[in-house]
């Protein structure tokens, strides 16, 4: 047992205090991952805020959920892993492995699901422990920052646009909140086959970067009403597929009217308000409206191949990096909206 340094939350609406932990114990079927960057999520923001019902599931926590490292141990039964391995950390750190929806891929639907940094301590710290076969190796061509913003700000836009809105050529897109998550489903919408991808947002720095990741049209919403520019830039006609990014139901009944007859609307955002929206008009005109949970270890596998190939970059999204004694104002930046893609910390 030895002392390493992590960032723990202790209550509801207050600082990360740094502090010197004990190293966690692995058991046979676990790795000791040396964290080398992990990115600040607003998921992050929301469990700190208290406005997740019922998490953290314990205080004190160490949250962190988006990292890659090298390993630094490995428990006997491990044997696709060695020490110096470079890995890339998936958010679930237990599933089931045995209910309908783990034995069919979806393995983020699993009611036993524990996910890293939420339901138990994860890597805002020098070392995070985590089940061997919730890893994934990450190439040489990648970079640990671009590894750790992967597992999350590009696989869950990956699963929304890819997996479930299933975007394909020559449709017209619109991506309604451009942060670290929307960045990447503007460049996953395009390599999609999207005709054309409308970016949608109230920063002016963040519009700047969605065009630089593909984006064909940007929306200013604080400029005017969203949706009737939306329909304006598509001829009067609306979207094939909508995506929300943002979680407010404003942005989400936005997204909804934007989509045409026929069309599809995908919820990533997340918030607990009631949505007000006309059934009428999903009826009447066949809209299907679909929520989309995280991601599952094969989108981080497909989204890590996307990168080492090419097809995808991902180096872009990160946009500051910052040590753990630094949190505090990477999150702080988060919270208050300053323009920023994704801050990566360094332990």
């Amino acid at each position: 047992m030895w002392r390493l340094r992590a960032a723990l939350l202790h209550e509801h609406r207050a600082p990360l205090k740094i502090e010197d932990v004990d190293s966690p114990k692995i058991g046979p079927c676990d790795a000791l991952v040396k964290v080398k960057a992990c990115g600040i999520c607003g998921s992050d923001i929301h469990i700190i805020e208290g406005k997740v019902p019922g998490y953290p599931r314990k205080f004190p926590i160490i949250l962190g959920h988006e990292a890659a490292g090298e390993i630094a141990a490995v428990g006997q039964e491990v044997r696709d892993l060695v020490e110096g391995d470079r890995v890339a950390i998936s958010i679930h750190y237990y599933t089931c492995e045995s209910c309908r929806f783990c034995r069919t891929g979806r393995e983020n639907l699993c009611n036993e699901w524990i996910r890293l940094g939420i339901d138990v301590d994860g890597a805002f710290a020098e070392y995070v422990k985590v089940p061997a076969s919730y890893l994934l190796r990450l190439p040489k061509e990648l970079s640990y920052e671009e590894g750790a913003a992967i597992t999350d700000a590009v696989a869950t836009p990956y699963h929304a646009v890819v997996k479930l809105g299933k975007v394909g050529v020559g449709d017209d897109v619109a991506i309604i909140g451009v942060g670290g998550v929307g960045m990447s489903a503007v460049q996953l919408a395009k390599l999609s086959g999207a005709r054309k991808v409308i970016a949608v947002d109230i920063s002016e720095q963040n519009l700047d970067w969605a065009r630089s990741f593909g984006a064909d049209e940007t929306v200013n919403a604080r400029e005017g009403d969203p949706v009737k520019r939306v329909f304006e830039i598509t001829g009067g006609v609306g979207v094939d597929a909508a995506f929300e990014v943002v979680g407010l139901p404003q942005t989400m009944e936005q997204a909804f009217n934007c989509v045409k007859t026929g069309g599809r609307m995908v919820i990533v955002g997340v918030t607990s308000e009631l949505l007000s929206f006309s059934p009428r008009r999903m009826q009447f005109n066949e809209i299907r409206m679909m929520g989309s949970k995280a991601m599952t270890r094969t989108d981080i596998a497909d989204v890590i191949e996307l990168a080492r190939t090419g097809r995808i970059n991902v180096k872009p999204l990160i946009t500051s990096t910052i040590s753990l004694d630094e949190i505090n104002d990477g999150i702080d930046r988060l919270k208050k909206r300053v323009p920023n893609i994704r801050t990566i910390i360094k332990p």
